[in-house]
């Protein structure tokens, strides 16, 4: 098979499949998965797929609703960077000790790491985020305090000045926020100044704040800044972050957790 035709085939099988993985590719075509990996370097260079933790998924996926990464009505399991926060949220459970009290933020990788805390013993998790809300009904075992306020249906949160409120009276041991830009000379920024309202104010009483955002954020700058890069101690993120933010992180001890990674 001419590298064209297979090529082509690839983009039909991620036009009707939306996401596949690299070793499916390899058997559906017959080919190494040396190969697929070539490719799907060609056709992320195209435009026309983005390349996710062993595979690859639909560009389209992404740009018709870059905000969260979701296309609206698409459960959370087509993420197109699920791969990523699942494993950002086993780093991030790790972090955390049994009976600590954890804030949770907007954003479906918070909601992963949600998923990774459901098995520690006498949590209390301080959220605003209506997934990790819904989740969290399923584990009699943590205390939860869910945050009043409006809810910004874009990011499936609760916002807005009930919510700050709410949040200024609290301590925690560790609070968990994403964002959507992380760069060098802009700093962490996002797209809804509700949520940085939800940051500032837990910021007050947290002893810890942990950023977690997946590869996808960096060199990306979103509509206004939270703060520079020394606003979070800690970091968790993948491997495949530039190295300038890697020798960053290091050179103003900030703290770095990656995950390891096979390139897809």
């Amino acid at each position: 098979m001419y590298a064209a035709e297979r090529l082509a085939k690839i983009r039909r099988i991620i036009r009707d499949k939306k996401r596949i993985d690299v070793a499916t590719l390899s058997k559906l075509l017959a080919v190494s998965e040396v190969t697929i990996r070539r490719d799907l370097v060609k056709l992320e260079n195209e435009g026309y797929i983005i390349k996710t933790y062993g595979g690859a998924v639909l560009q389209e996926l992404v740009d018709e609703n870059p905000r969260n990464g979701l296309k609206p009505g698409v459960s959370l399991d087509d993420d197109p960077y699920l791969a990523e926060k699942e494993q950002i949220g086993k780093i991030a459970a790790n972090l955390v000790e049994d009976y600590q009290i954890i804030f949770l933020g907007p954003g479906t990788t918070c909601y992963q790491i949600a998923v990774n805390l459901i098995q520690k013993k006498n949590l209390t998790i301080v959220t605003n985020n209506l997934y990790v809300i819904s989740l969290l009904q399923k584990a009699p075992a943590i205390k939860v305090i869910a945050v009043g306020g409006e809810i910004n249906y874009a990011r499936n949160c609760l916002v807005g000045p009930i919510a700050q409120d709410c949040l200024k009276h609290l301590h925690t041991n560790i609070s968990f926020v994403s964002v959507d830009g992380i760069n060098l000379d802009r700093g962490y920024t996002l797209n809804d100044f509700d949520v940085i309202g939800i940051i500032k104010a837990i910021k007050l009483n947290s002893d810890e704040m942990v950023l977690a955002a997946d590869y996808s954020k960096f060199d990306k700058i979103a509509l206004t800044s939270i703060g520079d890069l020394t606003y979070f101690k800690k970091v968790i993120t993948n491997s495949r972050i530039p190295a300038e933010y890697k020798n960053y992180f290091f050179e103003n001890c900030i703290g770095l957790y990656t995950t390891m990674e096979i390139e897809a």
